[in-house]
């Protein structure tokens, strides 16, 4: 069946054809860096929050808003980062972020613990559109680090590099490309 007006996508357009005063003509985009309310091992509730800050970056016009990497479960679980509860919760939540984000036109990066062969890493991912890509290291993000007392927060340049690395993509007219503002 063909699209209707209704439900065809919006056809994103050049960088050239965007107005003078864009600045996503000009190679910038609009990042927001999100602090939100969490609850300690409540990645449903996290999430609703999540949604709401999304939204908020999105009624602003960002085109991403980066979540702190532990934002789904909240960073100061401890030895509940073990816990099949949390770590089963917080992969529901990912899928109740991936099937919301169809409805805001924002990318968002978000980060949860996730176990693989046995041992819990920090993982980091993408999410637009309905759609979620993990940060791949190509992108300027770092592996994903194994949560352990000795593992230090992330650097403030290594978040950079991958938030600059998704910002000239973002402005290229990869993925989605630039928004028509």
């Amino acid at each position: 069946m063909p699209p209707t007006l209704e439900t065809r996508r919006p056809r994103v357009p050049q960088l050239a054809e965007l107005p003078f005063h864009s600045i996503y003509r000009h190679g910038f985009v609009r990042v927001a860096v999100a602090t939100p309310c969490v609850e300690v091992a409540s990645p449903a509730a996290n999430v609703v929050e999540m949604l709401r800050v999304a939204r908020d970056a999105a009624s602003g016009q960002a085109v991403l808003v980066v979540f702190p990497e532990l934002g789904i479960a909240a960073y100061s679980n401890e030895d509940l980062f073990q816990q099949d509860a949390l770590l089963d919760g917080s992969v529901q939540a990912l899928g109740t972020l991936v099937e919301a984000s169809k409805e805001i036109a924002i990318t968002l990066a978000v980060g949860m613990p996730l176990r693989r062969v046995q041992r819990t890493f920090t993982s980091r991912s993408l999410l637009r559109e309905n759609a979620a890509a993990p940060l791949p290291s190509s992108a300027g993000a770092v592996p994903p680090l194994q949560l352990a007392p000795s593992t230090a927060p992330l650097n403030a340049l290594t978040v950079m590099a991958a938030v600059s690395a998704i910002c000239v993509r973002l402005a290229s007219g990869g993925a989605s490309g630039p928004p028509a503002i």
